[in-house]
């Protein structure tokens, strides 16, 4: 647990540290109220220590964290370029999750830095295969276990593999969970191919733009309902603005506030994040 919690806390710093040298905003942006049926603005206390502010009065359910992921399949499956990918595979019931990790680098302390993987998302993927979904978390090209050179350009390409290997084995209904650029990458391939279609996207921290690929671009053609998910910081919480206004179905906006000093983000919203992500894993498949 406290491997998995320090990978969480890392990331939401480095997000956090690479997205806005300024100050954190006193309040989350607004969304219309046209965005989500019956919205209305609402700041609720989810946490003894601070609150989220969302755009919906749905109330989050808390899932537990584990010590351990539950077990997972390593399985491999090659991109239209031949790019070959490695991923953890949780088999679970009808309904498919595909979860993206983010592309940034973390320090290490032998060799300077290295590529993020879906080592970083154990945390939270493990705890949604517990719950009885399906789940499979890729390794982008040169990430992890994935063959190939990093190229974020190149991730909806990713992306397009690991959804074909769901739909090799005979799921209909995929739900993609992106962090940051993977966020990103789904967007735009669920626009840009007529082959994919996501029953739904959460973009988790994501930016509207990243190397090579313009989601704000095409999210006013999305059909699915989008999932955002923010943290309190000026450039991010703008980002998810920006964002809101052109989703057609915006499911919910949640904006985190930053932990209190000493404590990681998961010791603070670690169950409450993995639980809206699965209400929104609900909501998307139609349960």
């Amino acid at each position: 647990m406290q491997r998995m919690r320090l990978t969480a806390l890392l990331f939401v710093l480095a997000v956090a540290g690479s997205a806005c040298s300024g100050t954190a905003a006193e309040e989350a942006t607004q969304t219309g109220d046209d965005n989500v049926a019956g919205s209305v603005e609402k700041t609720t206390t989810t946490s003894p220590y601070s609150t989220t502010t969302t755009t919906t009065t749905l109330a989050p359910r808390f899932v537990p964290l584990l010590e351990e992921p539950p077990p997972f399949e390593e399985v491999t499956f090659t991109t239209e370029d031949d790019i070959e990918l490695s991923a953890k595979y949780w088999r679970g019931g009808p309904i498919a999750v595909l979860a993206g990790h983010d592309f940034y680098t973390t320090a290490d302390a032998s060799d300077g830095f290295e590529p993020r993987s879906s080592d970083t998302e154990l945390w939270w993927t493990g705890p949604i295969a517990n719950e009885g979904y399906t789940v499979l978390a890729p390794d982008f090209r040169g990430h992890g276990g994935s063959s190939g050179d990093v190229s974020v350009r190149n991730s909806p390409v990713d992306l397009k593999a690991a959804y074909e290997f769901l739909e090799a084995e005979g799921f209909d209904t995929i739900v993609m969970l992106g962090l940051v650029g993977s966020g990103t990458a789904s967007v735009v391939l669920d626009a840009e191919d007529p082959d994919v279609e996501f029953a739904g996207i959460a973009m988790i921290w994501s930016a509207p733009q990243e190397v090579g690929l313009d989601a704000q671009r095409v999210l006013y053609g999305i059909d699915a309902p989008v999932f955002l998910v923010s943290f309190e910081n000026v450039r991010l919480e703008r980002w998810a603005k920006l964002m809101s206004d052109e989703i057609d179905d915006l499911y919910d906006l949640v904006i985190y506030s930053p932990a209190p000093d000493g404590m990681g983000f998961t010791d603070v919203y670690g169950e409450e994040f993995v639980g809206r992500l699965v209400d929104f894993v609900e909501y998307a498949a139609g349960v």
